[in-house]
């Protein structure tokens, strides 16, 4: 169960819908459009990337826009709950990323259980050690995901991950098995897509906000183990002491078999 807003951190905070007669205006209208009584075309399926920072959403967002390019897609993160009201649209397919939606997943759910489209949900999920031990351009000099962070997101994602609306990603599958993935995907919202995800360099969307990626640059296997490099031992030590279930969580994620990788971080 959901923590009550006012208890919630600011990232867990949902965004606030427009207000009540923009909603009710702009709900008239959509439903108007997907009903097939104007000239657009019908919504038929929300697709939202969310899930762990530093995960691939963004890699991920921009391989979707370029697979699929007449969806309605966005330049940069759009809370999901604010792209549903959007009236500026004539997509079958409305494709958004927030990583934090994964808050929202509960009330979005319910927006769209009033409504025609279908919703689906792409939680994306990485080794937690990588996640936690991850930079971002914004704040390059510390880590990005705070261990509170990751724990909430951690439970929403188990509570989540059996459900038919949704499908994980794993970040390493998207940097080493992408083709499969793309197949996954497609299979899972019901569209093929036009491009092929790993043609990302070639087809990037005007204004595409590029931040999170840390510069664009072909798939790379090797940034699945940088967690392992010496400049974060601390890092994972401390993160022992804060998370003391993240031995068990990295075998229930399938990353480990078994505890004995901590010994090194013992000392």
């Amino acid at each position: 169960m959901h923590q009550k807003i006012e208890e919630r951190p600011p990232y867990a905070r949902p965004i606030p819908a427009p207000p009540v007669v923009q909603r009710v205006l702009r709900g008239a209208l959509l439903a108007a459009i997907d009903a097939g009584w104007t000239t657009r075309i019908p919504l038929e399926t929300h697709l939202i990337v969310c899930g762990f920072p530093r995960s691939g959403t963004t890699l991920l967002s921009l391989m979707l826009q370029v697979a699929y390019p007449n969806a309605k897609s966005f330049s940069k993160e759009l809370a999901a709950i604010y792209a549903a009201y959007l009236v500026d649209r004539n997509h079958s397919l409305l494709i958004s990323k927030r990583p934090n939606d994964i808050f929202c997943i509960d009330e979005i759910r319910l927006l769209y259980s009033r409504r025609r489209p279908s919703v689906r949900f792409v939680l994306t999920t990485r080794d937690p050690r990588a996640v936690l031990t991850s930079r971002h351009p914004a704040t390059p000099d510390d880590y990005y995901v705070e261990a509170r962070r990751w724990q909430a997101i951690y439970a929403l994602v188990r509570a989540n991950a059996h459900r038919d609306d949704c499908h994980i990603v794993r970040f390493e599958d998207l940097v080493t098995r992408v083709n499969q993935l793309q197949a996954d995907v497609a299979s899972f919202i019901g569209i093929q897509p036009q491009r092929q995800f790993d043609r990302f360099q070639e087809f990037i969307p005007e204004g595409f906000q590029q931040t999170a990626l840390n510069g664009l640059r072909a798939l790379d296997s090797g940034v699945v183990n940088k967690w392992r490099e010496p400049l974060h031992q601390n890092r994972i030590r401390s993160l022992l002491r804060e998370i003391p279930t993240l031995p068990e969580a990295l075998i229930e994620l399938g990353y480990e078999s078994d505890e004995d990788w901590i010994r090194g971080y013992l000392t």
